[in-house]
């Protein structure tokens, strides 16, 4: 037998000297230019009936070659300097990978490879989507006649070219200053979602706090931006507690989004909450729809009635947002499809204590998003609130409802656009 196997080396040895490129299936040469071609059959067209099975890897970061290197017993990974040559010397490595999870919208298995930075895609994204004027590109979907919206959170810096205003707008943590009984001065600002349990992150040290955004920025938990920021500080409409937006009371309001998208109102926001709700098959994976009522249009969007519906887990992703750990005996429950509308509960900074704005971080519990409405409480039209959308952590007793409410204009929130109507 050992003497076999010597053989058999010693034959392998000589047809890998003869042949330096490798035809597995047959004995014989592969085409010119190929250095491994497989192949059961010697037909120049179809000569297989079986495939290539990539190995099943359980990617768990974008921006590293892990599991690859996790754990790294002989520490070739663990400095910037070593980190740079091995990502180098990986560039094209390819698995199938199997974490759904890995980017933030749940459709993350499938073949991957190695760029040199990063994983990418292989079958990447072939619905609709629209550029940002940063270059950024961003997946959108249709909601029936609720109409197209970006399923991504917005990152925009710079306002396109046919908004109200224009520029870039400079970091912040609170959206409103000189706050007192009768005056108040917005703030165009935007800042980065932080996990202050991670980084410590509200020390007032901006540098400090952008940490966990440089990090994770590539798994779409996009940017907080104050109100005045998000509209250009321009309200679409005037929406009063306890009465329902008109039937077409749509956004008119661009503020940071591209150009040919809006801010969107509260009745835009309305229209996508009934739509997903009484045709969840078609977002979700859930498929016995909901019945709308009313009152989730007309409810005060104080304490009493804050969070209201049942359509909050048909909204949220299936995955957890990036650097967040569920807490031990929980289970999250998110129902969005990738190609639903995938709300990540990133958080939202700016709750006031008396008049002072204090920065607080909510990253992992809760996704708080702006309108473009203005609010009319108790029959005065409010200078320091307008309405907003919230969503509690799908694990949560409150993470099956939607909050509908007024959102102080000094907190900084998520942003997504919708398309413009004609």
């Amino acid at each position: 037998m050992k003497s076999l196997f010597i053989l058999s080396l010693l034959i392998f040895l000589n047809t890998a000297i003869l042949y330096s490129q490798v035809t597995i299936g047959l004995e014989e040469a592969p085409e010119t230019g190929a250095l491994l071609q497989l192949k059961e059959e010697n037909l120049s067209g179809e000569n297989s009936a079986k495939g290539l099975v990539l190995p099943r890897v359980q990617l768990t970061d974008i921006n590293n070659l892990y599991p690859m290197f996790s754990p790294d017993p002989d520490n070739k990974y663990d400095t910037p300097e070593k980190k740079s040559e091995q990502d180098a010397l990986h560039t094209g490595l390819v698995v199938y990978n199997m974490n759904q999870c890995l980017g933030y919208t749940g459709d993350s298995k499938g073949v991957h490879t190695w760029n040199g930075n990063k994983w990418i895609k292989l079958n990447k994204w072939t619905g609709s989507t629209v550029k940002g004027i940063s270059g950024r590109v961003y997946k959108t979907a249709t909601f029936g006649t609720a109409g197209e919206w970006m399923i991504e959170n917005l990152e925009e810096t710079t306002y396109d070219t046919q908004a109200e205003v224009q520029g870039t707008i400079p970091t912040g943590r609170v959206g409103a200053s000189n706050i007192t009984s009768t005056t108040i001065t917005l703030e165009k600002v935007y800042y980065f979602p932080t996990n202050p349990v991670d980084y410590g992150a509200h020390t007032g040290v901006i540098a400090h706090d952008r940490i966990f955004y440089d990090k994770y920025k590539d798994y779409g938990i996009g940017l907080y931006y104050s109100w005045a920021a998000a509209s250009a500080g321009v309200y679409s409409d005037i929406v009063e507690s306890g009465v329902a937006p008109g039937p077409d009371q749509y956004s008119t309001v661009q503020g940071i989004c591209p150009n040919g998208w809006r801010l969107p109102s509260d009745r835009d926001w309305l229209d996508l909450e009934k739509q997903i709700l009484e045709h969840p098959e078609l977002y979700t994976t859930q498929t016995t729809p909901g019945v709308w009522d009313n009152s989730y249009e007309t409810n005060s969007g104080e304490l009493d009635d804050y969070f209201r519906g049942t359509a909050g887990h048909l909204f949220e992703s299936q995955c957890t947002p990036v650097g967040y750990t569920l807490p031990s005996g929980t289970t999250y429950k998110g129902f969005s499809k990738f190609t639903g509308f995938n709300v990540l509960e990133v958080g939202y900074m700016g709750s006031p204590t008396g008049t002072i704005p204090q920065p607080q971080s909510y990253y992992g519990s809760f996704a708080s998003f702006w309108t473009s409405s203005n609010v009319k409480l108790r029959g005065t039209v409010s200078d320091r609130s307008v309405w907003g959308r919230g969503f509690s952590s799908a694990d949560t007793p409150n993470g099956n409802k939607i909050a509908r409410g007024a959102q102080a204009i000094w907190q900084l929130q998520t942003v997504r656009c919708v398309k413009a109507r004609n």
